[in-house]
């Protein structure tokens, strides 16, 4: 059985969230970090206000809600509030009239930093030597399963394997960009995104706008795969 998407999708005529355009449309681009963990001591956004079309750029004390969101646990940052995590941890969004515009404005953003100790593994993490990268510690949650003998069952295993096993990193590769396009429409905040599930989307985008829930509406987009991403 094809499906009902298959066509649009292998043909490049399905519209994603980033084809469509609404009249009067800003753009926003995300400044990303460029180490892996460093703590933020200043950003400069004069350099990209000073570009033409650049309107406004926003940093973490922008954010009129919640600092953070996340589906089991709220730890993670709309935008960095004082340390960035990883490589490609959201810092500042540029807004400008176009997107050529916001680009240009994410590349003149000053970021000053200063270099944090850098967890490379899990087990290095679970070291309690190791730096935390959280306030909370290196773990998110601890939970422990009994289920039946397990010392009795490796005696009576014939065979018993155990090793270390590491595997490369795979991109994704979802056949759409990641963005979202919202505006406000008589009092309700309307976006528009490829979502896996909009009432979760609606909860956590109303944590960190500060809207009330029943005024946050998410409509769901094609999206071009998720791979649990």
């Amino acid at each position: 059985r094809v499906r009902e998407d298959a066509v649009d999708k292998v043909t490049g005529t399905c519209r994603y969230t980033a084809d469509q355009r609404v009249p009067g449309m800003l753009h926003g681009a995300v400044v990303r970090s460029s180490w892996p963990h460093a703590r933020i001591t200043a950003i400069d956004p004069a350099p990209a206000l000073a570009l033409p079309g650049v309107l406004k750029v926003l940093t973490a004390a922008d954010v009129p809600g919640e600092k953070h969101f996340g589906n089991a646990i709220a730890d993670m940052p709309a935008l960095a509030v004082d340390v960035v995590r990883f490589v490609g941890d959201s810092i500042a969004i540029v807004v400008a009239e176009t997107e050529a515009a916001a680009r240009a404005g994410v590349d003149a953003v000053r970021v000053d930093v200063e270099p944090l100790p850098v967890v490379t593994s899990a087990a290095q993490g679970l070291d309690p030597a190791c730096p935390p990268l959280h306030p909370s510690g290196n773990v998110a949650s601890h939970q422990t399963l009994h289920k039946g003998d397990v010392d009795a069952a490796f005696a009576a295993a014939d065979v018993v394997v155990e090793g270390h096993y590491r595997t490369q990193a795979q991109e994704h590769a979802c056949l759409e960009s990641e963005s979202a396009l919202a505006w406000v429409d008589e009092g309700n905040l309307i976006v528009r995104a490829p979502s896996q599930n909009v009432y979760f989307d609606r909860r956590e985008v109303a944590r960190v706008t500060g809207w009330e829930k029943a005024r946050v509406h998410i409509q769901q987009q094609p999206m071009g795969a998720a791979f649990g991403a």
